[in-house]
């Protein structure tokens, strides 16, 4: 799906079911495939994804991410600055990132229950890791191997692991992103004081005159003793 088929697309009609979040993913995955082919020494942490505007149609947008000590305070200020100061509604985002993947096997020393970072391993790779998910916690990845020409420049691999959305694979270690948690987190905060705002501000109903009690009269409408009627 395009961008253009993305904008004709229009909220509630619009639903963002697992296939779409797949083709999300892949398209992100071949736009850094073609920036890599350009020849690049690294690839700066991004995140892209498709959002509601105020007319609700879907938009794409895109985010510079600074990886540092604050990153998670800063994906969190993403979220809330997408919402609060761009008015928009994220409906799916998809986080590139480099990082370093091993395999643990007890040839390589690893103990049962032991958890050594991939970055602190002597056995580490270069890896580029794509992280989709939904507002709903709904989520898809691809982890695929860098390695590097003879200039120093990125050079995509084997892809290591493909999890597609809404389908169980155990095996898979990419089902979570607390980056990418973070960024949910702040935008629904962001999107929960927003209604609570328009809640204030909304016009109080007016308050209807109290109903005085009925009247019940000894004789009907129809004039018979011992009936009675509402007057």
């Amino acid at each position: 799906m395009n961008e253009q088929e993305f904008a004709d697309m229009s909220f509630p009609a619009f639903l963002f079911p697992d296939e779409l979040l797949d083709d999300l993913l892949d398209q992100s995955y071949g736009a850094v495939k073609e920036v890599i082919q350009t020849g690049v020494p690294y690839l700066p942490p991004l995140l892209e994804g498709v959002a509601l505007n105020e007319h609700r149609h879907v938009v794409p947008f895109m985010l510079p991410v600074a990886i540092d000590d604050n990153r998670y305070a800063l994906m969190r200020a993403l979220g809330e600055g997408l919402v609060g100061r761009a008015g928009l509604v994220p409906l799916a985002v998809v986080f590139i990132a480099e990082g370093w993947m091993a395999t643990e096997t007890p040839e390589n020393g690893d103990n049962p229950g032991e958890f050594i970072p991939p970055s602190q391993r002597p056995d580490r790779k270069e890896c580029i890791t794509l992280f989709a998910s939904t507002i709903d916690a709904r989520s898809c990845s691809i982890f695929a191997e860098t390695l590097r020409d003879e200039r120093g420049n990125m050079v995509i691999g084997a892809v290591m692991e493909n999890h597609r959305a809404g389908r169980e694979q155990p095996e898979s270690r990419i089902t979570e992103s607390a980056l990418v948690a973070e960024f949910w987190v702040g935008a629904l905060n962001a999107l929960r004081a927003t209604v609570v705002a328009l809640l204030d501000h909304a016009p109080k109903p007016k308050k209807r005159p109290a109903t005085p009690p009925p009247m019940l009269g000894k004789v009907g409408k129809d004039g018979l003793p011992g009936s009675e009627s509402v007057m």
